[in-house]
């Protein structure tokens, strides 16, 4: 695994461990697929991952990116936005414990992060009050224009 500084090496880190940990290793393609993942600032969708992970590979698969994906989202890495259409977008998560949402726009089919520091505190306290520890959550909002 080639070393990088940051967040890129962190989610690369995390990434490997969580093969390591379940028997498998960090691939080169999985690793040109994280490196696509961590130049993203917001969410993409597969396709638009593939494309870019091709530019440094012409051979990787779109089932390699898919698998990679799933793995990524059950890691924690990933969150998984299923948007209009049942159009399926993916985004980082900045830690387990990681509170985002996102705003769906269902005519233009855009996803608007929505940042809110105070969304951990009200809707951790609701969770809390039914007899729950959160140690994550994300918003998901969809709407129309």
């Amino acid at each position: 695994m080639k070393e990088e500084c940051g967040p890129v090496n962190d989610f690369i880190r995390k990434a490997h461990d969580h093969w390591h940990e379940r028997g498998g290793r960090m691939t080169v393609v999985r690793e040109i697929i994280c490196q696509s993942i961590t130049a993203r600032d917001s969410a993409f969708v597969a396709e638009e991952l593939w494309q870019e992970a091709r530019k440094q590979d012409p051979g990787i698969s779109m089932a390699s990116v898919y698998r990679t994906l799933t793995d990524l989202v059950e890691a924690g890495l990933l969150h998984e936005i299923h948007g209009p259409r049942d159009q399926r977008s993916f985004v980082k998560s900045t830690s387990a414990a990681a509170t985002t949402g996102h705003l769906i726009c269902k005519d233009c089919r855009r996803i608007i992060p929505l940042n809110d520091d105070c969304l951990a505190l009200r809707e951790g306290a609701m969770i809390r009050g039914l007899g729950f520890q959160p140690d994550g959550m994300h918003l998901q909002i969809e709407a129309e224009a």
